[in-house]
């Protein structure tokens, strides 16, 4: 589906304030607009479409030679980012 409109940006807050000041719709992530939809000003327009999941990556030398706090930080992101997010909850 090809989308035309006056109003073009790449950063989600700005697009956040132009669909709630209702110039338009938006596709953003729900930790952007997860309060907007949890309070009403904000609507859900397709809710079974869901966006391609983004991955996160830790890029790091060999193992071997591994710090303990670089694998601490790895295992805090892995379990912070598994499963639901915690801003989803309630949606």
């Amino acid at each position: 589906m090809r989308v035309e409109g006056s109003l073009r940006c790449k950063n989600g807050d700005a697009m956040r304030e132009a669909a709630v000041s209702g110039i338009g719709v938006a596709l953003l992530p729900t930790f952007i607009v997860g309060d907007d939809l949890r309070a009403g000003r904000l609507q859900a327009l397709l809710p079974q479409y869901r966006s391609p999941e983004l991955t996160v990556n830790a890029v790091f030398p060999e193992r071997r030679y591994l710090p303990v706090k670089v694998r601490a930080f790895v295992d805090f992101l892995v379990g912070e980012l598994a499963g639901e997010p915690y801003w989803d909850k309630g949606l």
